[in-house]
């Protein structure tokens, strides 16, 4: 089977690879003209011609014909985090690191525990909030999962649609989190899949 060098880090990988085994980068396709990459970062599909990603505005990066999404290693906040799952709300290809995802995790029950307490006067704010963050939460926790090469179907679907409804009721929100926290906790723990995956390259060099 023909093999390719990697355009960042001159590995040889076979020809039929997406993504370089030792860096992630994505492999060119031989006698390919213009066509879709995923940006390294969000993994939204892009035109090779593409110098940012119009979904993350990652700057794109290219060496012998490949473009891939390259910026320096990320370290945000924690709320930092939280900021960039919102910005990134409907982003549901790609994958999360356990850092963007506890960071989400963490800010959001916070908030609504804060909204909880306010709730208990006005019942408005929670319910708004519960309704706002329904999608970016839906979209973490799906990246998350790609991470760990695991699909957002079957079960796993349900319990975090299952999760993130409830989160939108505050009558039952502290049931549902308790029900489900074992499921978060045990997505979150779990470390990413080394190297490149079917749903893109490792966030964790990114």
């Amino acid at each position: 089977m023909e093999k390719v060098s990697c355009t960042k880090c001159g590995k040889e990988v076979f020809a039929t690879n997406k993504f370089c085994t030792a860096c992630g980068t994505q492999v060119p396709e031989q006698g390919a003209g213009e066509r879709p990459l995923f940006c390294a970062k969000c993994g939204k599909e892009m035109p090779e011609a593409s110098k940012f990603c119009t979904a993350c505005e990652a700057q794109a990066s290219g060496q012998g014909g490949s473009t891939s999404a390259s910026q320096p290693q990320e370290d945000l906040s924690l709320f930092g985090y939280y900021q960039k799952c919102f910005k990134n709300f409907a982003v549901f290809k790609g994958r999360a690191k356990r850092k963007e995802y506890w960071g989400f995790i963490i800010s959001h029950f916070i908030i609504c525990f804060v909204l909880g307490l306010v709730s208990m006067a006005v019942l408005l704010p929670i319910v708004v909030y519960g309704l706002v963050s329904f999608i970016p939460s839906l979209a973490v926790m799906a990246r998350r999962l790609h991470d760990t090469g695991r699909p957002l179907a079957g079960w796993r679907a349900l319990v975090v649609v299952a999760t993130c409804i409830i989160d939108c009721i505050p009558a039952v929100a502290g049931v549902g989190a308790l029900i489900f926290l074992p499921f978060l906790i045990a997505w979150g723990w779990t470390d990413s899949q080394p190297g490149a995956n079917q749903y893109g390259p490792n966030p964790k060099g990114m």
